[in-house]
């Protein structure tokens, strides 16, 4: 499957840029995951937060490498206090978002915009 190359666009605008982010929801392999657009080097920073030590410092030097490399090359897009769904919406058990990261070219579609998993539309 190749990947989208808007939203490769989109990811790469994002690396080594901290403004606003944009939320999104992807459609992955029958699975939605909705969270807040980041960069590579601001998911490294936050990783790197994580863990203590050795570790926490070579996530650190890569963030920094990160923001200073050629973004022509943008294979996997990064999201914080991203959520899962089923394909009809349900969240999936988890209150907490989560730092994640994932392959451009497995996005199935995606729209702008965040899934939430507080209430549910009763039409009935």
């Amino acid at each position: 499957m190749s990947e989208d190359v808007l939203l490769q666009r989109v990811v790469s605008s994002l690396n080594g840029d901290d403004e606003e982010t944009p939320s999104i929801t992807l459609h992955m392999q029958g699975l939605l995951i909705s969270g807040e657009m980041i960069g590579a080097s601001e998911y490294l920073e936050h990783l790197a937060e994580e863990f203590e030590g050795a570790p926490g410092e070579l996530l650190k030097k890569a963030a920094e490498d990160t923001g200073a490399a050629d973004d022509a090359d943008v294979h996997f897009i990064h999201l914080a206090d991203a959520q899962f769904f089923d394909i009809e919406g349900r969240p999936l058990p988890s209150d907490e978002g989560v730092l994640w990261r994932g392959r451009i070219d497995k996005v199935d579609s995606f729209f702008f915009g965040r899934l939430s998993g507080e209430g549910d539309d009763d039409d009935g």
